[in-house]
């Protein structure tokens, strides 16, 4: 993996990625702070967000919620880079997929990777969670949506 080496003028425009979540993010790069007493820098990594490093608007990402008449009580939140409907035409197009999913929610969002994996730690946390390999969640609408616009605030994309 090849890394950029941000200043901390460059790094302002990007995402902090905390290391907990590193797995689960693309990092594009990261800064080093001076060395402390020891001689020891300390690494921080950044991932995209709304702007790219010399300030332009990206393309936005898209939580959705989908639902599924032939299993209530569940509903899958994911993310997707493509529009909703491409991405539920993809799931729906899946030959185990007898009756169609529809979503029910979208959130326009930059870094939705980083987002998607906040909200599902946070409703695995509450127990919500079906599978922990899976995206599926013992959980209504209206808590969804909630949970996801609480959680995505710091995300969202203003028009």
């Amino acid at each position: 993996m090849h890394l950029k080496h941000f200043t901390e003028e460059e790094a302002s425009k990007l995402r902090k990625i905390e290391e907990d979540q590193l797995s689960y993010v693309d990092a594009i790069g990261y800064t080093l702070s001076p060395p402390d007493n020891e001689g020891f820098e300390t690494v921080t990594y950044y991932g995209k967000s709304l702007y790219d490093i010399i300030g332009s608007i990206r393309d936005p990402d898209w939580i959705y919620v989908l639902a599924n008449r032939s299993i209530p009580g569940i509903l899958k939140i994911g993310f997707t880079t493509l529009s909703v409907h491409k991405r539920v035409s993809q799931i729906n197009a899946a030959t185990g997929v007898i009756v169609p999913w529809f979503p029910v929610f979208t959130y326009r969002c930059a870094s939705g990777r980083f987002l998607e994996h906040e909200i599902h730690k946070f409703l695995q946390g509450y127990g919500f969670r079906v599978n922990p390999a899976r995206e599926g969640f013992y959980i209504d609408v209206d808590t969804a949506i909630h949970v996801i616009r609480s959680i995505g605030e710091q995300y969202r994309i203003v028009n």
